[in-house]
């Protein structure tokens, strides 16, 4: 007797370590509880998947203090929404861990908030009244609109993040398999909830403390981080600049090939420590300068659209004409679009740098993309300096930003009856004739190499 007695502390022990014995369906406060929180879940899933898609729209607004009382309206409930879910997450989560049976009506709160979120995004991203099936879990606001299309990315993506993570936290403790492994969460051992909990605040505090709220802090951040990827170009290869030049056969301006027919795995390593085969040739470095060039006035575009941004928005928030302040805005939306193609042409141009460069030569079949994506970059620059420090040449053209999805047109800005700061026109007007020189070198570069 004394040996069955310790083979069954023994088995006690072992059985602690174990996973934890599935929910039974005999109880019929957890099976109630997990088939609520199993209806939560989809709730949210659909919540996730109809999100109402950016667009964009006539802006209303450029900043937090001419924001109309729709917007602010829109933007409070969002708040609230995301304190609701903050703060219940973390009951849900503990009062889940130490009985299931009791959790059903926090995750319903965690749908509650989820619901003002979505019901906000709604207005702010739609020009209608939000369709509001419950009244009595969800507050009636009316439709708004007015936030440009950064705006709404930025609130957009946020809502998701909240709802991905509370779906994540519900789905946790809901499941129709009774026996499914996700229930196991109850084990003292466990810390997968906490973690799961702690992605809900993170996604919480993103909508709550940093994402943007009104459309001059949407325009700023995504120039700025346009700007960054821009400067990350220019920095890459001028690097690859400043590692000289690779040596060529007199004859024919090949590489020669030293160790043709060996398997070499370290490309990358020797494209990093400045291996030959990734170094530019004599006639090629011309090329690749100017396209640096050309790169860094985009760069200084971004410069430009961020100060003449502000100073078109900002005239709109003082402005008491209804009209006037409409097409302030709107000029400024342009601007934006046109600052934000430049940048990401970067990126495509950039692309087409490596060494060696592939230019195709006199006789050819076929168009030479680096020579096409050169030009493109030219003409959206000079294209946008014009519109900006208003080109005598221009004066009686309207103006749409090569950016498609505008849906409307620019007139010259002096009809907008503000005045950019004279060091932010000098600027555009220099990196105008740079723009200019550059492309003429680079053109040259190339006609060398065919």
């Amino acid at each position: 007797t004394g040996k069955k007695k310790q083979n069954s502390k023994k088995k006690k022990k072992s059985g602690a370590a174990a996973a934890p014995k599935p929910i039974e369906r005999s109880d019929p406060k957890e099976t109630e509880a997990i088939l609520r929180n199993a209806a939560v879940l989809s709730s949210l899933n659909d919540l996730r998947s109809s999100l109402p898609s950016p667009v964009r729209g006539a802006v209303s607004h450029y900043t937090a203090k001419d924001q109309p009382g729709d917007i602010a309206e829109a933007l409070s409930l969002m708040v609230r929404g995301a304190d609701v879910v903050h703060g219940t997450a973390t009951k849900f989560s503990l009062v889940s861990k130490a009985s299931i049976g009791d959790s059903a009506g926090l995750s319903e709160d965690i749908l509650r908030g989820s619901q003002y979120i979505c019901t906000a995004l709604v207005v702010l991203c739609e020009d209608h009244d939000p369709i509001v099936t419950d009244t009595t879990s969800q507050p009636a606001i009316g439709g708004g609109g007015g936030c440009d299309l950064p705006l709404q990315k930025y609130l957009h993506d946020a809502t998701a993040s909240v709802l991905t993570a509370s779906a994540s936290l519900v789905g946790a403790f809901a499941s129709s398999d009774f026996d499914a492994p996700a229930l196991n969460l109850t084990s003292k051992g466990d810390n997968q909830a906490a973690q799961l909990t702690g992605v809900v605040w993170s996604a919480c505090d993103g909508l709550r403390k940093t994402c943007p709220t009104n459309n001059r802090t949407a325009y700023r951040r995504h120039l700025f981080r346009v700007a960054g990827d821009v400067n990350a170009t220019i920095e890459e290869f001028t690097q690859m600049l400043d590692q000289g030049v690779r040596e060529e056969d007199e004859k024919n301006g090949e590489v020669p090939d030293e160790d043709e027919g060996d398997d070499d795995d370290d490309g990358w390593d020797d494209f990093c420590a400045g291996d030959e085969d990734f170094l530019y040739s004599e006639v090629e470095l011309d090329v690749a300068r100017a396209a640096v060039g050309l790169a860094k006035c985009s760069r200084g575009a971004m410069n430009v659209a961020l100060a003449s941004i502000d100073a078109a928005g900002m005239k709109a928030v003082t402005c008491d004409d209804v009209t006037i302040k409409e097409n302030l805005l709107a000029w400024a939306s342009a601007v934006f679009s046109a600052a934000e193609k430049i940048g990401t042409n970067v990126t495509d141009f950039g692309s087409l740098l490596y060494p060696p460069l592939e230019i195709i030569s006199e006789g050819e079949e076929g168009e030479c993309a680096l020579v096409l994506a050169l030009q493109s970059q030219h003409d959206a620059l000079i294209s946008f300096f014009s519109v900006v420090i208003c080109d005598e040449n221009d004066d009686d053209k309207e103006w749409i930003g090569f950016h498609e999805d505008l849906f409307f047109k620019i007139k010259d800005r002096r009809n907008l009856e503000f005045e950019l700061p004279d060091a932010t026109s000098e600027l555009a007007k220099k990196l105008s004739l740079a723009t200019k020189t550059r492309l003429k070198e680079a053109l040259e570069g190339i006609l060398k190499i065919r």
